[in-house]
């Protein structure tokens, strides 16, 4: 499974603008891509063995802490969709928007955490995925010269990807509390393929992805439902 340069070094560029460039008061499209571009570089400094020592682990500790602080607006944002789109009784009308307003304000708390540890960590991060980047033009070079550090990188990710797909193969009866493990091991696959060259790879992280969200609409479906 050879290496795709650009895919690999792409969520760190990404990253980069999002710490630098993103307002105080993010969207919830800019979350969603901040959560994104995060579990894919988590992924990266996995598969490339950088997330357990020196500049690499520092750089996923501070991902892994801002990511989960936009987790939590993240989810508030969901449920604010959730309530928008759904239908209720004229007679409602007072709950559902003290409803709204609850969640907003539970967002604007959330948004200044990630937004203090954003900035504390601003600077940090930038440079060091920078130099995360170098590191993976360098391994991206070995591979197309053949060299065998690139070599072990290639079978670490094929070995990761089919105990991935070993594991989503047979899965369990998908009850409301397995669904969101579930679809994060459908994004974690995911996010490995999408470190892989070739047109194959490309059409099944499309599947992936179309798999991933009519997860995610199952599960908010199971959640207000009850289910």
């Amino acid at each position: 499974m050879s290496l795709d340069a650009d895919q690999i070094e792409k969520p760190a560029r990404k990253l980069r603008k999002l710490i630098k460039g993103m307002e105080s008061t993010p969207t919830p499209a800019e979350i969603h891509k901040f959560r994104t571009n995060c579990r894919r570089i988590e992924t990266t400094l996995d598969v490339l063995s950088l997330d357990s020592k020196g500049i690499g682990r520092r750089i996923s500790r501070g991902i892994s802490k801002l990511r989960k602080r936009a987790g939590k607006i993240r989810d508030i944002d969901v449920l604010t969709d959730y309530l928008v789109a759904m239908k209720h009784p004229t007679s409602e009308r007072d709950c559902h928007v003290r409803v709204l307003e609850y969640l907003g304000g539970r967002r604007r708390k959330y948004v200044k955490d990630f937004d203090d540890a954003r900035k504390q960590y601003r600077s940090q991060l930038r440079r060091g995925l920078k130099r995360i980047s170098k590191k993976i033009e360098k391994v991206s070079r070995e591979d197309a010269n053949g060299g065998a550090r690139a070599h072990s990188v290639s079978s670490k990710l094929a070995a990761t990807a089919l105990t991935k797909i070993s594991e989503l193969k047979d899965p369990p009866r998908l009850q409301r509390s397995k669904l969101h493990p579930y679809r994060l091991k459908v994004k974690e696959l995911r996010n490995l393929l999408q470190m892989a060259a070739g047109t194959e790879q490309l059409q099944f992280t499309d599947r992936l992805g179309d798999a991933k969200d009519a997860i995610g609409e199952w599960h908010g479906g199971a959640r207000r439902h009850g289910d």
